[in-house]
C-alpha cells in the first residue's frame, strides 16, 4: 500500500510499522517516521514557496519499497508581482539607450497569473513620466514594456515602477530604482 495523507499532508495511513520518508525534492528536506501498529504515521516536512515535488518513499517490515509522488504549491498568500529592467543604470552622455522592463505575476496561490492588466511607468530626473499602454500578462504571468530613455534625463536617481490590476484578486505594485550617471 501507498499512503493516504490528510491535509496538511503531514499524517497518513499505510501497512503496520512500515517506514515512511517524505523527500521534498525541491529543497532537499527530508523527514523520516516508521508508522504504527495501526499503520497511522505523522510526520512534517519544510516547503518552499511555489511548486514542490514530493517524494514519498515506503518500505515495509520484509522490505518491499513502493515510491510516489505529490505535488504541492504554496504561495504567499497575496497576490505579487516581480519586475525586472535589462538595466538599471545609464549614462546622460550615452543617451537614447533602449530598456526593457518585465514584470512576472503571481496570484496567492504562487501561481502564474494570466490576463492580469500591468501598467508600467518610468521616471528619470529632467523628464516627464513614460508611461506604458495597459499590457495583459501572458499565460506564464508575464508582461513586458520597451522604451527608451531619451537624451535630455539629468543626472541623479529614477524609478521604474509596475501596477499589476485584477478583477478578482484587487492590485499590487513593484518597483526597480534607476541610476542616471
Amino acid at each position: 500500500d501507498l499512503i493516504y495523507m490528510d491535509p496538511p499532508f503531514n499524517t497518513g495511513k499505510t501497512q503496520a510499522r512500515s517506514t515512511v520518508r517524505l523527500t521534498n525534492d525541491v529543497n532537499g528536506a527530508t523527514s523520516t517516521v516508521d508508522a504504527g501498529s495501526d499503520g497511522l504515521w505523522e510526520t512534517g516536512i519544510a516547503i518552499g514557496e511555489g511548486l514542490n515535488t514530493i517524494t514519498i518513499t515506503i518500505t515495509d517490515l520484509a522490505g518491499n519499497v513502493n515510491t510516489g509522488t505529490l505535488e504541492l504549491r504554496r504561495g504567499s498568500g497575496k497576490l505579487r508581482a516581480n519586475l525586472t529592467g535589462s538595466t538599471y543604470r545609464f549614462k546622460a552622455s550615452s543617451l537614447p539607450k533602449r530598456v526593457t522592463f518585465t514584470v512576472v505575476a503571481t496570484d496567492p496561490d504562487g501561481s502564474r497569473l494570466a490576463g492580469a492588466t500591468a501598467l508600467f511607468t518610468v521616471s528619470v530626473p529632467g523628464l516627464g513620466p513614460i508611461v506604458s499602454d495597459q499590457v495583459r500578462t501572458d499565460r506564464a504571468g508575464t508582461a513586458t514594456f520597451t522604451t527608451n530613455i531619451p537624451r535630455g534625463a539629468t543626472k541623479g536617481p529614477g524609478l521604474a515602477t509596475v501596477l499589476i490590476t485584477t478583477d478578482d484578486l484587487g492590485s499590487v505594485f513593484d518597483r526597480q530604482v534607476l541610476s542616471i550617471e
